[in-house]
């Protein structure tokens, strides 16, 4: 993995430490669901189900004794390449499997599965960086600095001179405002929202 932070994130669940796993897992949850809802109609409960078992394979698969992450352009390409696998498993269960082509190597299945993230992130952080530009700059910045730079409340307090309880009220608030804008494109939700943006390294 080229990915400083990817490489400690893995060093940190391979030593078994839970939050590690629990970062692992906020980081990928919301974008792995919005990418299985898109290629998979299925109800509620199904793709919840799907979800789980992708996020399982991941750290399953960086548990391995035999895993080598240099391997690995990121953990960005590994969580893609399971999740696309799974997609198409599940396909197969469903016998339609005659839409995909599974006679390809792992390998490169796995290649195209990057490649497709990288198109998608790029269509996510160009959504993001849009909402954002509806946003006026105190509602952008404690936003940026919540999400992206993942400071504290008390944090951005300090940067932006506000108590905490407003640092909150605002943050709140252009949360409100983004989901909004979202409900009248008709796309997303708030937490769909708040899943993209560790998203935000393609948009700034």
């Amino acid at each position: 993995m080229k990915d400083a932070d990817h490489l400690e994130l893995f060093r940190q669940i391979k030593a078994g430490e839970k939050s590690a796993e629990a970062s692992l897992f906020r980081k990928y949850q919301v974008p792995i669901l919005w990418k299985t809802r898109r290629q998979i109609h299925a109800d509620p409960e199904t793709i919840r189900d799907i979800v789980s078992d992708i996020l399982a394979e991941i750290l399953t698969t960086l548990h391995k004794k035999d895993f080598d992450p240099y391997k690995w352009e990121s953990l960005d390409a590994l969580a893609w390449g399971i999740t696309q696998n799974k997609i198409r498993n599940w396909f197969r269960h469903q016998k339609v499997v005659d839409k995909y082509n599974l006679r390809e190597e792992l390998n490169e299945e796995l290649v195209q599965a990057a490649d497709q993230h990288l198109v998608e992130t790029n269509e996510v952080a160009q959504l993001v960086k849009d909402l954002l530009k509806t946003l006026a700059p105190k509602y952008r910045e404690v936003l940026i600095l919540r999400y992206l730079k993942e400071l504290s409340i008390s944090e951005i307090g300090e940067k932006v001179g506000l108590p905490e309880r407003r640092v909150s009220e605002r943050i709140h608030y252009a949360l409100k405002l983004m989901n909004n804008e979202c409900q009248k494109r008709g796309i997303l939700s708030i937490s769909s929202i708040l899943g993209l943006f560790p998203m935000w390294c393609k948009a700034y």
